[in-house]
This record gives structure tokens, sequence and C-alpha cells, in this order.
């Protein structure tokens, strides 16, 4: 069994810290948003999008403050023509499968072409609530 100081040893990158919390482990950014930026990074090299937007979700369920583990993704990107929505979802999957093998517990995907994102509204649907987040108890099943 590992030891508690070789958990919380620095994992992800320098300001991201492994931490142990609710019986799982998360990666926590105590500095800045690391994870995010290297989403973002990853999917404007791998997409080249003509729109991408990232948000952090963690704060809506039960992990501990500033913890980077639930993410929502909108990207537009012309590599999406022709393509099944599975297939597009499978490839952003794969882009950021470092990160999902890492510590990311959800990613919410929300891939369009150029010509899907214009006919849409151009809103990101909100995400339901986390029936799980133990922060929040007008929210609980009990």
């Amino acid at each position: 069994m590992k030891s508690l100081q070789s958990l919380t040893k620095n994992s992800y990158n320098s300001n991201v810290k492994q931490s142990y919390f609710n019986n799982n482990f998360y990666f926590i950014n105590y500095k800045s948003f690391a994870r995010k930026d290297d989403i973002i990074k990853k999917l404007n090299e791998s997409f080249k999008p003509t729109h991408l937007e990232v948000f952090n979700e963690s704060h809506m369920h039960s992990v501990p403050k500033n913890s980077e583990t639930h993410f929502k993704v909108l990207i537009v990107s012309d590599i999406f023509n022709k393509k099944a929505m599975i297939e597009n979802h499978r490839s952003v999957n794969k882009c950021l499968d470092y990160e999902l093998k890492n510590g990311m517990k959800a990613l919410s995907i929300i891939a369009k072409t150029p010509e899907e994102y214009e006919k849409s509204s151009k809103k990101v649907p909100d995400s339901p609530k986390c029936l799980g987040n133990k922060n929040d108890k007008k929210d609980k099943l009990h």
C-alpha cells in the first residue's frame, strides 16, 4: 500500500497534486487551471476548431474545492464534417485519453461542424445537477 506522502506528491504537473477525499483520489489544482489549459491546447492542436469552449464543472460535484475532474467541451471543427456524432465524440475522447486515465472523471462533449453551429442557438446547455453532490443538501435523493 502506498504511503500518504507518495499519494500527495506532484502527479500531473507542478501545479496539481493528487489528493484523497471521500474514498477517492482526485487531482486538485492549487495554482491555476492547468488541466483546463492542457485540454484547450490538445483540442486546438488536434482539431483546429473554429470555436472552442471548455468548462470546468467540478464545482457542481462532490469533489474537493479547486478540483479538475468534470469538464464540458463545446468544439466546432471542419474535421467533424460527414462523420457520425459517435465518431466525433470518440475522437475527442481519444485526444483527451491521458486526462481521462489520470484523474478526469467526466467529460461532456458537444461536437459540431461549423454549419451545425451556425444553425444552432450557440448556447451551451446547462448540465444537470449532480445527484451525488453531498454539498448541496436540497439535491439529495433521500
